[in-house]
């Protein structure tokens, strides 16, 4: 397969709700859908750091109380993600670089191999 990116939105409506799915592919790697009930449309993004010490995914000290998903995207590397802090290189799930991984509701925990920039979404 080629060196593919590209981005869709693709939106399931009926008189009860909507569903959007967004798309990503690169490199021929497996694509991530969400689908959620509403679009969001309120929240904050940040960029950190994340290194050899876990780390809770958020964009400040706190993470958002009302969050519904956290979009994270590694910039430069290769990082890890876990759903507690006991992750390690070893037994986290990686999200590769550019990739972009949402988790609806849940705490999610980083951790690197080396210092990586990661780019945080958290919406409401």
């Amino acid at each position: 397969m080629s060196d593919l990116e590209f981005s869709n939105v693709v939106r399931i409506t009926n008189k009860e709700e909507t569903l959007a799915c967004d798309i990503t592919e690169k490199n021929g790697k497996n694509a991530l859908c969400v689908l959620t009930d509403e679009l969001f449309s309120n929240g904050v993004q940040a960029n950190i750091v994340v290194g050899t010490s876990f780390i809770e995914a958020k964009c400040g000290v706190t993470k958002l109380s009302d969050r519904r998903i956290i979009g994270i995207t590694p910039i430069d590397g290769l990082i890890y993600y876990g759903l507690n802090n006991s992750v390690t290189v070893s037994n986290g799930t990686p999200i590769y670089k550019k990739q972009t991984l949402y988790v609806p509701f849940a705490d999610v925990f980083l951790i690197a191999s080396q210092n990586t920039n990661v780019r945080i979404l958290e919406a409401l």
